[in-house]
């Protein structure tokens, strides 16, 4: 009988602590091996993103200014999990202030 693996995940994107001018962020993360990957925003409700693979990418759309975390979670087909959570800040207002002193 063969030892269960567990995975590990990863998240790309965003990264940990990272600032976002925009309100749409995009989440991009990837497992070592193929199952099942879904992801929680802060308080929101998980979202199942696939089955029987091992990465993804989606648009987190109109999120709100301020902090933010995102956690990925991977079940791999031997039922062995592995999550990872990154800190995020949206500052939509900071972008406007740039374009003003651009102009």
């Amino acid at each position: 009988m063969a030892l269960a693996h567990t995975p590990t995940v990863t998240i790309e994107q965003p990264t940990n602590n990272s600032m976002h001018l925009e309100d749409d962020v995009l989440l991009k993360a990837r497992m070592d091996d193929n199952g099942t990957l879904k992801y929680k925003l802060d308080t929101d409700s998980e979202v199942v993103v696939c089955n029987n693979c091992s990465s993804f990418q989606v648009t987190l759309n109109n999120l709100a200014n301020g902090q933010h975390s995102v956690k990925v979670t991977g079940l791999a087909h031997e039922n062995e999990t592995d999550d990872a959570t990154v800190a995020f800040t949206v500052n939509r207002s900071q972008q406007e202030q740039l374009a003003v002193i651009i102009l």
